[in-house]
């Protein structure tokens, strides 16, 4: 015996319910996707802060720690990244000078920014093709003093929050902070507001 009542069940979804579906998952995508990778690319910046403040901070160490001077250098390395060439910014222990200096004990590995971000340090962009590599110094004696006072500016092309280092003092203090562009140069230090 049939039942008429019997209740039918759906066999998938109409044509509309997808196009609809669809659309709506695509402007989600449209907006989300530049938000997403803006936080990536600021993540990259603050990582790159954090890794030139943390090889200043181990220089400092060491030179302290093992009662010499110790010369910190920045420059430009080409670094292969899943199979594409890239130019990268660099900080490492300066070149020691057989029967003169060893800087060998003065980072005990080298760091190197995140993909596309750049250093800007006295005015000198790293990575640079130009640039000579390495061809920035920052210098600790033997009681981690530094006579250097440089501030240090991180960004990526693709975001317009800069961030800066100020190295000041003879105790080589450092204070993070926002950099403020006055002049439109990416490759120009102008102010770093550390309040």
């Amino acid at each position: 015996m049939k039942h008429w009542n019997a209740p039918k069940h759906d066999r998938g979804f109409t044509l509309t319910e997808i196009l609809v579906t669809t659309v709506i998952l695509g402007i989600v995508a449209a907006i989300s996707v530049p938000n997403l990778l803006g936080l990536i690319n600021q993540a990259r910046v603050t990582d790159g802060v954090a890794t030139i403040e943390g090889a200043i901070k181990e220089a400092q160490r060491q030179a302290t720690r093992l009662s010499k001077t110790c010369i910190i250098e920045f420059g430009t390395t080409t670094v292969t990244n899943y199979g594409r060439v890239e130019q990268r910014a660099f900080v490492t222990r300066a070149a020691s000078v057989p029967g003169v200096a060893d800087y060998s004990d003065c980072l005990l590995n080298d760091r190197i920014l995140p993909t596309e971000v750049t250093a800007v340090i006295s005015d000198t962009a790293f990575p640079n093709a130009s640039a000579p590599s390495p061809s920035l110094t920052i210098t600790f004696s033997s009681k981690g003093n530094t006579t250097n006072n440089d501030i240090i500016k991180v960004y990526h092309p693709d975001i317009s929050n800069e961030k800066c280092l100020v190295l000041s003092g003879i105790f080589g203090d450092i204070t993070t902070g926002f950099h403020q562009d006055t002049d439109g140069n990416p490759n120009t230090i102008e102010n770093c507001n550390t309040n």
